[in-house]
């Protein structure tokens, strides 16, 4: 993958890691230091990626014999539905990729992957995404990664993503003693703090 330019797309052990490592440097200082986190989830991920045709044509790194296959993935697909001896008519499948295969989250990963490269604190795995923002204080580090979960919303529109925002996560970490920390307020919906948050 480096061969594109691209980072910051990694499986979800090497995201824990990175931002485990990243968390405890943080938290060790002697001086206060608060870390707001989000979690996003991506509505429907994996219908988006049929946009990842045209993107393969613009990088170099991919052959023709390369684009042709996996868009020979993604193209002229169809389905039908069984119920015991009655079946329905062949239907085409226009977005999507198919069930349960392995090279699904990887064509993902390819379509979102340079769209994550200019954005410090943010990481990805597959259709999760996670970005924070640390301060000296609570509601700096609240303001600092509210302003960047905006900007990950526009952009993510710009590429036809859309957030599932009442499934958005968020955590507050610090290294002093939280007392009754206040809700996040993200697109007009409130969010109290988790204990945890799940990355799949």
């Amino acid at each position: 993958m480096q061969q594109f330019g691209f980072r910051h797309h990694i499986s979800s052990e090497q995201m824990l890691l990175r931002i485990l490592d990243k968390f405890y440097e943080l938290l060790d200082k002697e001086s206060p230091h608060y870390i707001a986190v989000i979690s996003l989830d991506i509505k429907k991920a994996f219908d988006t990626v049929n946009r990842l045709i045209s993107k393969l044509q613009h990088l170099s790194a991919f052959s023709s014999s390369a684009y042709n296959l996996i868009a020979s993935c993604l193209t002229n697909r169809s389905q039908i539905t069984k119920v015991q001896s009655t079946t329905s008519i062949s239907c085409l499948i226009v977005k999507g990729v198919p069930q349960c295969s392995i090279l699904g989250p990887r064509l993902f990963n390819l379509m979102v992957n340079d769209m994550l490269s200019s954005h410090d604190n943010t990481y990805s795995s597959t259709d999760d995404t996670l970005t924070f923002a640390n301060a000296n204080n609570e509601h700096e580090a609240k303001t600092i990664v509210k302003r960047r979960f905006n900007k990950l919303q526009e952009r993510d529109k710009t590429h036809g993503l859309n957030h599932n925002v009442p499934k958005t996560k968020y955590i507050l970490i610090a290294n002093r003693n939280l007392n009754n920390p206040s809700p996040l307020t993200l697109n007009n919906i409130e969010f109290k703090p988790e204990k945890s948050i799940n990355i799949r």
